[in-house]
């Protein structure tokens, strides 16, 4: 597919705008180093269907991050998706800063529920004992966030606590297999959230009959003095069950009954 990339970067900060040609979709990326290239491999991986730009900052914490782009994001809609990560360089020893920076995630998640938003949690730092306080932070921040995005329909996550064999031999940042891994799972998610979502056909309540129609037969039969035909037809049946059940029903007939005959004038009835 073609790829539009209108590209300009800094030392701090890489920015990559829209298309000016109009799509169906929009991706915006935006984040700190562990996003940097995310944008083009998951322009690879997605149909032309698609517009992705990003705005990465090195080093960048999350007041920063989400207080960028706003305006475009305004224009977003339930067909497009924001993928955005951050906190990696808030945490720290001080618990305040994990709490500052779930808050500032909250707040962008309120602010912006006119999209689809994918947020990608903290990897696990391999640089460090797993057991540090730094790691012990990140965990807490990944679970807070996932609380977070629970509480709202237009949020996902996306877990980065991935094999160490996905990470750069210093153990910060993901290597070149570890960000393709990511970027395909961006993908599926997109996908996810704005193709396969827009497959499903709303589910209708389809009706037997017209209710007027329904109505108005009630209305006949239910008012009518004399019973319908089908009324006969049960009666018969509760007789042929009764009998079966060996209970005397009584029987009538029409026909005239014969006067008797009187035998006392016959030769035979003589003695």
């Amino acid at each position: 597919m073609t790829y539009y990339f209108l590209f300009s970067c800094t030392e701090i900060a890489c920015v990559s705008g829209f298309n000016p040609n109009t799509k169906e979709h929009k991706v915006s990326v935006l984040g700190d180093s562990h996003l940097k290239e995310t944008a083009a491999r998951i322009d690879q991986f997605l149909t032309s269907k698609f517009e992705v730009s990003s705005w990465i900052k090195l080093g960048a914490k999350t007041d920063e991050l989400v207080g960028t782009m706003e305006n475009d994001f305004k224009g977003l809609e339930k067909s497009d998706v924001i993928v955005i990560n951050g906190g990696a360089n808030d945490v720290s020893s001080v618990r305040s800063q994990t709490i500052k920076a779930v808050g500032n995630k909250a707040r962008f998640v309120q602010k912006h529920n006119n999209t689809n938003i994918i947020i990608v949690n903290i990897p696990h730092r391999y640089d460090l004992d797993r057991t540090s306080v730094i790691n012990s932070e990140i965990q807490s921040f990944n679970r807070h966030i996932l609380k977070v995005a629970k509480a709202y329909s237009h949020v996902t996550i996306v877990d980065t606590d991935l094999d160490r064999k996905l990470f750069t031999g210093h153990g910060l940042h993901l290597n070149r297999r570890g960000k393709e891994w990511l970027a395909k799972l961006l993908e599926i998610q997109i996908n996810r959230l704005v193709v396969n979502k827009a497959r499903v056909s709303p589910k209708v309540a389809l009706k037997w009959k017209d209710e007027s129609a329904v109505n108005q037969y009630l209305e006949i039969h239910m008012t009518s003095k004399s019973p319908p035909a089908q009324t006969n037809i049960t009666n018969r049946k509760i007789q042929i069950d009764t009998l079966h059940k060996g209970t005397a029903v009584p029987r009538t007939s029409n026909r005239q009954k014969r006067q008797p005959i009187t035998r006392n004038k016959d030769f035979l009835w003589k003695q």
